[in-house]
């Protein structure tokens, strides 16, 4: 079911959070792989260090394990829906507060430890339960550097959506209050369907 519009104007929340220097030259990524396994495989074949990903291909609910990656990935009762792949020479933690559809890991990037947190929220979910790992996350950790990636399944113009949703309203204020950062540049969709 689609979000419902919102039907009253929207100002775009402006974060204060400087994005560290270190960012900028790391190579990333977010992607939804559609729980495909092919789209796994290809991914785990590029120069990134730091992917960020959401719905990967799982196997009994767990993602495998690829010789040049370190999967972080936390499996409680549901499969695997958001998990961090890092070239196996970053050093990094899975830290408390990961689930299966909620992912931190601090990683060391040169004199820098940084917070990457997988998100994945369920379409059909209720946004405010779904934000609560992440608000209890902050809370818990105010004195970290904070990247945050994942499919949120909300429309906001902050990320290139043409409309902003109520759903995506939620999101954008939530993520502005965390202090969170976005990424996304110009009218690039985050999401492409492909049908056959």
């Amino acid at each position: 079911m689609e979000p419902s519009r919102v039907h009253r104007p929207y100002t775009k929340p402006k974060s204060t959070t400087k994005m560290p220097r270190c960012m900028n030259v790391t190579p990333f990524v977010q992607s939804n792989l559609g729980k495909g396994r092919h789209a796994t495989a290809n991914l785990l074949q590029s120069e990134l260090d730091i992917a960020i990903i959401s719905e990967p291909y799982t196997i009994d609910g767990m993602v495998g394990s690829n010789g040049n990656f370190t999967c972080y990935q936390k499996k409680t009762t549901d499969r695997v829906k958001a998990c961090i792949f890092l070239k196996n020479d970053i050093n990094a933690q899975l830290l408390a507060g990961s689930d299966s559809n909620n992912v931190f890991v601090e990683v060391e990037l040169g004199h820098f430890k940084v917070v990457v947190a997988s998100l994945y929220y369920e379409p059909d979910g209720d946004i405010d339960d779904q934000l609560r790992p992440l608000y209890k996350f902050h809370n818990d950790n105010m004195d970290k550097l904070l990247l945050a990636g994942g499919d949120l399944n909300g429309h906001s113009s902050s990320w290139g959506s043409n409309e902003t949703c109520a759903r995506g309203e939620a999101i954008d204020l939530a993520m502005a209050g965390l202090g969170v950062y976005v990424l996304n540049t110009g009218k690039t969709p985050t999401f492409e369907r492909v049908c056959k």
